[in-house]
């Protein structure tokens, strides 16, 4: 009975002494602090960092364009996640295209990735998105977020392709790089909380034991 006591008292101390606050972040860097390339299948061994543009392209046994984006998050690692968000700005587009998210697995650099050295990634989808012309498209990735804050896997960015299916699918995005109008380069969005327990609350809970 007294186990039972206690473990309540712990808990109902710990939960008043414990606080947590939403913040909330945007992220929509420029050419010094943005990341972001995109690698094609028809050109394996250039690069792309530079461009103010990033593409996506899919055609059955034709050309497979894939972009890659990366935001730095590590000032909030430990954070727990309400909602992330990634912000992409068609400014291109031909035919249905469908956007896709994906995890990257390795490391890669901007001025140096191209399609044949590109990084892994998992295979599991993030995220979709249908594409439209002189639009956002809205990506939501809170779970592969919340996976990185929390030490889960390392945060290497996002791939993002268009779906495979027999049709043609094409999309341009203006990039970090791009100086014309900020407002669209590449955006991330999230809403976080960091949850704190004050350090003398086991002694607040022995006072309350005794």
């Amino acid at each position: 009975m007294r186990s039972l006591i206690f473990l309540n008292l712990v808990l109902l101390v710990a939960a008043s002494l414990s606080s947590a606050t939403d913040h909330y972040i945007e992220l929509q860097p420029g050419p010094d602090a943005g990341k972001d390339s995109y690698i094609s299948s028809t050109a394996p061994g250039d690069n792309f960092g530079n461009e103010p543009y990033l593409r996506i392209f899919y055609q059955d046994g034709g050309a497979d364009i894939w972009t890659l984006v990366q935001f730095n998050l590590d000032p909030y690692m430990g954070a727990s996640v309400g909602y992330a968000l990634l912000w992409l700005y068609c400014f291109e587009y031909e035919s249905p295209c469908v956007a896709e998210v994906f995890r990257i697995t390795e490391s890669w650099d901007e001025h140096t990735v191209t399609f044949n050295n590109r990084p892994g990634y998992n295979l599991d989808i993030v995220s979709e998105a249908t594409v439209t012309p002189n639009d956002w498209i809205v990506l939501d990735v809170a779970g592969i977020v919340h996976g990185w804050l929390g030490g889960l896997f390392a945060n290497n960015g996002f791939y993002i392709r268009v779906e495979e299916n027999p049709e043609t699918g094409y999309a341009e995005f203006r990039s970090s790089d791009y100086t014309v109008d900020p407002y669209k380069r590449p955006a991330f969005q999230m809403l976080y909380t960091y949850t704190s327990v004050a350090p003398s609350s086991y002694g607040v809970i022995k006072a309350a034991f005794r």
